[in-house]
């Protein structure tokens, strides 16, 4: 080859020296420039509100009814132009996919806590009216600290209610009706010390209304009706 050297002093400094590398197990060279300054990777420029919401379609939206959430229209914070995505300067705050906002249509499960790593501002989750939405409520979502408002209404959800969800201290509004939970409401949430806005109606959910409700200071409203509760309302509940 022309214009090859070799290292004769090992010792030596390298930097700016450039390099030809052999593979012996690809039977090629290489070229390698020392000093020079690594490639950025991909993950490392990425935008983590971005992959998160690309993670939240691929669970709830198997027939592409959000066409427009791609990662080339999302770039440089264009996801904040997306149906069911409100931005403050730049940060998602609010996600909220209900039928007048995107329409119906969404297919799909829940996204579990792990999708929505990245959307560290995210307070508010809205994913209502659509029937193709199915499974469970993820107990895991008692990791997202940050939420204040859940309303998952009128979609085909079955299963219980997430007694894990007692440690959302900042939740002001729970909203899981329309939906076909069965199971007992968690004696867990009296812990809800925030809550506001209760509404658990048109479900499958047995057993009474926990006494312990009363506990929620803050509490204004309670909808539970149209669920097969038994027994009365508890006397620290008849202030509402």
């Amino acid at each position: 080859m022309d214009n090859v050297d070799y290292v004769k002093d090992l010792d030596a400094p390298l930097e700016g020296i450039g390099l030809l590398v052999c593979n012996p197990k690809q039977g090629r060279f290489a070229a390698l420039q020392t000093g020079a300054k690594p490639m950025p990777s991909s993950s490392a420029t990425s935008d983590p509100q971005l992959e998160a919401l690309l993670r939240i379609k691929s669970a709830i939206d198997n027939d592409n009814c959000l066409k427009e959430w791609t990662r080339e229209s999302g770039a440089n914070s264009g996801y904040c132009q997306w149906r069911g995505i409100d931005c403050d300067n730049n940060m998602v705050p609010r996600i909220l996919l209900r039928s007048g906002v995107i329409g119906v249509g969404l297919q799909g499960t829940m996204p579990p806590a792990a999708m929505f790593s990245g959307l560290t501002k995210l307070g508010e989750l809205n994913i209502c009216d659509q029937l193709g939405i199915s499974g469970t409520l993820p107990s895991d979502w008692s990791q997202m600290k940050q939420l204040e408002d859940i309303r998952i209404v009128n979609n085909s959800l079955t299963g219980t209610m997430p007694a894990a969800w007692a440690s959302l201290s900042r939740l002001k509004v729970m909203h899981l009706w329309g939906n076909k939970l069965t199971g007992q409401i968690p004696d867990s949430y009296k812990a809800l010390g925030a809550l506001e806005d209760i509404g658990w109606g048109q479900n499958l959910l047995t057993g009474t209304i926990p006494a312990s409700l009363g506990e929620l200071k803050k509490l204004r409203i309670l909808m539970l009706g149209q669920n097969r509760l038994t027994g009365i309302l508890p006397d620290s509940l008849q202030g509402l």
